[in-house]
């Protein structure tokens, strides 16, 4: 859950990659993950509901070369096209939340 906090509330290239990572390896049981992020999303400056996708268009490749690439294994290359189509996988669910969820997180 903190890795995908971090990108909501960064925004930064390396908080992108790790989000979409996190898309190839998801939890092993995607509910209780689910009811994790909603409560611990309290630590966030802002409640939930008023975070989107569209900060994730927010990266160019040169960005990416500069804030990330130094950071990647030898050789590896990353696209700002494929790290936004892999976060926005992961959180787009996240961020859909029910009247039970949308009322509890604006209690927070």
């Amino acid at each position: 859950a903190g890795k995908v906090f971090a990108l909501l509330d960064r925004v930064a290239a390396r908080d992108l990659y790790d989000a979409a990572d996190f898309a190839l390896a998801p939890p092993s049981d995607p509910s209780a993950f689910r009811g994790l992020f909603i409560a611990l999303s309290g630590v966030l400056p802002r409640p939930l509901t008023e975070y989107d996708l569209r900060h994730l268009r927010a990266y160019s490749q040169g960005d990416l070369d500069r804030e990330l690439v130094p950071f990647l294994r030898t050789g590896e290359r990353v696209s700002p096209a494929e790290l936004e189509a892999r976060a926005s996988e992961v959180l787009a669910p996240l961020l859909k939340l029910n009247e039970a969820e949308r009322g509890y997180v604006e209690l927070l």
